[in-house]
């Protein structure tokens, strides 16, 4: 009787401590994980601060529609557990693609570092930024790192813009930038932007000049919003340069081309006439 009891007592000792010792290795997994092949994150619920390290592309995340959410919408982010606790995000260089909505629904969400490794912004990936802090230039909000601030512009500093001049070190337009900004006429686009992402200027029924810092040639190779086809078939692009950076080289050859052409057709002449 005595060693049954003195089992059973083992028994109610041993398990609490083994499910407790489980629940917290499953509590220190859920903090930190893979994003991408290469990339892992880690959430610190003291410092409210999400890292991202490693490089390469962030793995994409989605939304739907799930009625059991407040909003009804849920997403499948990593970090989907703590996005109303994430306040700081630092992607760390080396990183080149930011996934698709992986901060939606990061509503505390104050400050955010991009790094300039970073060359393809997927739908999104940012949310709507509704507690973000900005860098602010011009007429517009900006988001980046140290180093580059103006990395991305994120949106419009107010509704009642009439023109808009991106920042030199400016990269990224955001999706929806200038959504419904009714009085923009003209935005100063320059040469280092390499997206200008979905909708970034729906509803911008007024805008009429865009002014570009490369030549047409670049331009065509700035991908620009499906959404905003209807817009941007009534602006009127003006480019500061007429050549691109091919155009020297590819003039060189011609020239070669050319002088060595004619130089093989008169050695032809003389010899005929010899």
């Amino acid at each position: 009787m005595k060693k049954a009891l003195s089992l059973l007592l083992a028994a109610f000792i041993i398990v609490p401590c083994f499910f407790t010792a489980v629940l917290a290795e499953e509590d220190e997994e859920v903090f930190s994980g893979t994003c991408g092949e290469y990339l892992t994150w880690t959430f610190d619920p003291e410092t409210s601060e999400l890292s991202i390290e490693g490089t390469g592309e962030m793995s994409d995340s989605f939304t739907y529609q799930d009625n059991s959410e407040e909003d009804g919408i849920r997403v499948t982010s990593p970090w989907r557990f703590f996005t109303d606790m994430i306040k700081t995000v630092k992607i760390s260089e080396g990183v080149t693609t930011v996934g698709n909505c992986a901060f939606v629904k990061c509503s505390a969400l104050e400050s955010i570092s991009v790094p300039d490794s970073v060359t393809v912004l997927k739908d999104m990936c940012f949310g709507q930024g509704e507690s973000l802090k900005f860098t602010v230039y011009g007429n517009a909000n900006y988001i980046g790192n140290e180093s580059n601030p103006y990395l991305i512009l994120f949106s419009s500093a107010a509704d009642d813009v009439t023109s808009c001049e991106i920042h030199e070190n400016t990269r990224f337009v955001y999706n929806y930038a200038f959504k419904d900004n009714a009085l923009l006429e003209s935005v100063t686009v320059p040469e280092n932007v390499l997206y200008i992402m979905d909708g970034a200027f729906t509803g911008c029924t007024k805008l009429k000049d865009i002014y570009y810092g490369g030549s047409k040639a670049d331009w065509e190779y700035v991908p620009l919003s499906i959404e905003d086809y209807d817009i941007y078939e009534n602006v009127q692009v003006h480019y500061a340069k007429g050549w691109t950076k091919l155009t020297i080289p590819i003039l060189i050859v011609l020239v070669c081309v050319t002088v060595v052409t004619a130089f093989i057709r008169y050695r032809k002449l003389r010899k005929n006439k010899a």
